[in-house]
């Protein structure tokens, strides 16, 4: 209950001077329902989103959702809209430690995996790692938008969190002009070496100023 929201809020939450600020402010922002409110649903539905995000032609489509098994047609949608030009970021799991246990869809191709660092820019510990693995976001004691009235902020900690930092980075770099492979390449040229190999830690920690050259 609440995890879009909080996703969404890390990607896009606007700047109203209330709460917090998103990766991307300006950006509109379309959720699209895969799974049920308790995080289980069918792998076709997953597809099924992708192929719609792709049809309706939106820049970029953050997945914050795994499964330890591949899947052909989602496998086959990520390449797709890939193809079509939209930028498929995915949450890379939360097994860490662990050795090549990357999740899908983030370890298809044609996916920007995402895994998680701590307040000291460490990997977090529960971040997947693996050789599928591109690029590390902020993941722990994140705080982001929420479902309750009573309390409309909360902070969780995944690399679900993770994720939708790396999608607002890659739609501010897309509506400065990049295609979604070269956003992709530039999130990863310009992020910071923390240390870890590239199993662990991909190109290492987005540097979104470096990225955005600002």
């Amino acid at each position: 209950m609440g995890h879009g929201t909080h996703c969404a809020g890390v990607a896009s939450a606007i700047d109203n001077s209330e709460g917090v600020i998103g990766v991307s402010p300006d950006s509109t922002l379309h959720a699209v329902r895969v799974l049920s409110s308790v995080g289980f649903g069918a792998i076709s539905d997953i597809a099924a989103g992708i192929d719609y995000v792709v049809k309706q032609g939106w820049d970029v489509a953050n997945l914050s959702l795994g499964s330890p098994r591949a899947s052909k047609i989602v496998g086959d949608a990520c390449s797709h809209a890939f193809e079509q030009g939209t930028l498929v970021v995915a949450a890379a799991g939360n097994s860490g430690p662990c050795d090549n246990c990357v999740k899908y869809p983030a370890a298809h191709p044609h996916v920007l995996s995402v895994g998680a660092t701590n307040e000291k820019d460490e990997l977090a510990a529960l971040s997947t790692t693996g050789p599928e693995l591109d690029i590390l976001a902020p993941g722990t004691n994140i705080r982001s938008t929420y479902t309750s009235d009573k309390q409309p902020y909360e902070a969780f900690s995944g690399t679900s969190m993770a994720a939708p930092h790396i999608a607002g980075a890659g739609a501010l770099l897309m509506a400065d002009g990049y295609d979604n492979a070269e956003a992709a390449k530039r999130l990863t040229e310009t992020a910071t070496d923390v240390g870890l190999s590239e199993k662990e830690g991909g190109a290492g920690l987005v540097d979104i100023p470096a990225a955005l050259d600002i």
